[in-house]
């Protein structure tokens, strides 16, 4: 909105909050036993509860599929009614469910999206089985729930409250273990932050308590373990104390990553609260955590090995998506709505493009097409058959789609004809693609096809490349009858092909339904899921850059064609699979070694170090 001559914006976010419900319900016995009983809603903060009852005789036969587990009692989040902000991503509850009745005490902590929420959380059978009996029998029960919200997670933004326990412990402990200037932590926890990459910005937290005579105490933030590759970071950070009724001004922390990276980490300024001194029992913070800018290191090359970059090869973008295109999006992470998946797919092409140029890639070798039902333009048929005649020099032809895709992988475009006013639905399967490309090059020589898919179901075309026998390679983005993930900026996998996003398989806590696994069609034949080698995580992804000589009667001398040296990504240790490359290990170095037919044997070394971290195998011409 506008003021003056100024222009303001204003974000909202739940504050964590506590509270307490409590349900009488009787009559069980009386013939309503046999469906749901639905409490009274109560609110806890800005967010509104409830709380519903499975009588134990149908609590297996009415669950909704979105339940998180079998269970006959459920905490529901009400988000049709308060105030739940628009783009929540997850929400952490703490929970504690009483039956008096029947004795039956038990707290659960979760955290989880907003959907899952909707479905509700409760105690798991094996928790209540001991009270199941009671709970068959009785006609009247008083359930009471204590919730308390503890964090609130939304895009760049984490809402949080941590409870201590006996501060006067903590206290008195950090008093009588003291360090230079008592800066050492008594407390620390987690921290994430989520809407700078596909997986969160984690952080360490660490309380500082008693850092002056008035019993004052600071909080200090630091990149925690394996977080993402940061440059600099700025917060804005927010505290305040529930039982003293404190709030300290709002303050910006900043840094680049060896600051962020330290012991002590950044810290926050103290606090001006005297009654920190004689407070005992419970202390809890409430600290809110915006992340306002983030640069994070860029790779200067993919980290995937693959060869589809050259100035020499030729390249068609496709995408399709929206709301009037047919098929199955990808799945979108947080509460992106389905048609958000059109900007992803803009955001894909764009990014892969831009990796293109950077790599030296000339802008007329790289032709870019949406069909998503708004542009007039050719039939997809058309424009992929005229794609692969005109060669001219080029020595491979590379195709990446990124739109909507049917459960068996084929593609599904929307068409707008020229010179027509309604568009139609034109769907490309891989056999197609294949058999066009196949008859436009039947009387020349065949110049190889790489294709990268993005999409629903992307390794069926590793299986039907298979079938076809194709001269190239397919790089897909997941298995077949498998989801691929999308984030607001972009998809998973293709952040991960062009170096800005780490490998998928690291995002799997992100998304329901195990890690997403990219597939590969080789140049050898072999299909399945891409094996790339890592030294300190062996099978998991990538190793350090290599160099590759030829080794031949005691000298060595370049060679040139990794297509022939490298046929496909490097097995796990011990296993090999048709047409994959052998590896051997030692505790201090790794060597791949590749038969030939001239009789040349040819071998990769390089010293691993264990200290090293995850590295990353990239062939180098």
């Amino acid at each position: 909105f506008k003021i003056g001559g100024a222009r303001w914006a204003y974000s909202f976010v739940v504050m964590p909050a506590s509270g307490r419900n409590v349900w009488h319900i009787s009559g069980l016995q009386d013939g309503r036993s046999d469906s749901c009983l639905y409490g009274p809603e109560f609110k806890i903060g800005d967010l509104y509860f409830q709380l519903q009852f499975h009588p134990p005789a149908n609590a297996r036969v009415k669950i909704p599929s979105v339940r998180s587990q079998p269970s006959v009692l459920y905490l529901v989040l009400l988000a049709e009614l308060g105030d739940v902000p628009a783009g929540l991503l997850s929400l952490k509850l703490r929970a504690t469910f009483s039956i008096e009745e029947v004795g039956f005490k038990q707290r659960i902590e979760v955290k989880d999206s907003l959907l899952r929420w909707r479905g509700g959380f409760g105690p798991t059978d094996l928790q209540l089985e001991a009270a199941m009996s009671g709970l068959c029998a009785a006609d009247a029960l008083t359930i009471a729930v204590a919730v308390d919200i503890l964090e609130v997670q939304t895009p760049r933004a984490t809402v949080l409250r941590w409870p201590v326990d006996s501060f006067e412990v903590v206290r008195n402990g950090h008093v009588a273990n003291p360090c230079r200037a008592g800066f050492h932590a008594s407390l620390s926890r987690r921290l994430e932050i989520c809407g700078w990459g596909e997986r969160p910005l984690e952080l360490r937290m660490d309380l500082h308590p008693s850092i002056d005579a008035t019993g004052n105490i600071f909080v200090s933030l630091r990149l925690d373990r394996g977080a993402l590759p940061v440059e600099n970071l700025e917060l804005r950070f927010e505290l305040s104390i529930e039982e003293l009724g404190y709030r300290a001004t709002s303050q910006v922390l900043r840094g680049d990553a060896r600051a962020w990276s330290r012991s002590l980490g950044v810290a926050s300024l103290p606090t001006e609260c005297s009654a920190l001194s004689g407070h005992i029992g419970t202390l809890t913070l409430g600290l809110s955590v915006e992340a306002l800018s983030c640069t994070l290191r860029r790779p200067s090359s993919s980290p995937v090995w693959t060869d589809f970059v050259s100035p020499d090869f030729r390249y068609l973008l496709l995408s399709a998506a929206g709301p009037s295109v047919a098929g199955l999006p990808e799945q979108l992470h947080g509460e992106l709505s389905w048609s958000s998946f059109a900007s992803v797919c803009s955001a894909n092409v764009h990014a892969l493009r831009s990796s293109l140029l950077s790599s030296g890639v000339p802008t007329q070798r790289i032709e870019v097409a949406d069909f998503s039902g708004e542009v007039a333009q050719p039939h997809p048929r058309q424009m992929l058959e005229d794609f692969f005649r005109r060669l001219d020099s080029t020595t491979k032809v590379v195709i990446y789609y990124s739109g909507h895709a049917t459960k068996d992988g084929a593609w599904c475009f929307r068409w707008l004809p020229t010179g027509q006013k309604y568009p139609a639905d034109v769907t490309v399967a891989p056999h197609e693609l294949f058999q066009w490309n196949a008859q436009a090059q039947a009387n020349r020589a065949r110049v190889p096809l790489e294709i990268l898919v993005e999409s629903q179901c992307a390794g069926s075309w590793c299986l039907a490349a298979k079938d076809a026998q194709l001269i190239g390679r397919v790089f897909a983005a997941c298995a077949p009858s498998a989801h691929a993930w999308a984030a607001a900026h972009g998809s998973i996998f293709t952040s991960w092909i062009v170096g800005q996003g780490p490998e998928p398989s690291l995002t799997a806590k992100l998304f329901p339904g195990g890690p997403q696994v990219p597939w590969e069609y080789s140049r050898s034949g072999a299909v399945g899921p891409i094996k790339i080698f890592n030294a300190d995580r062996i099978g998991r992804v990538v190793a350090p850059p290599l160099s590759l000589s030829l080794a031949c009667n005691g000298s060595s001398r370049p060679f040139s064609s990794l297509d022939t040296a490298l046929p496909s990504m490097a097995s796990p240790i011990g296993m090999s699979t048709p047409g994959s490359t052998p590896w051997s290990a030692s505790p201090n170095r790794s060597v791949l070694t590749t038969p030939s037919p001239t009789g040349w044997g040819s071998q990769v070394s390089r010293p691993l170090s264990a200290s090293a971290g995850r590295r990353r195998l990239v062939a180098s011409r």
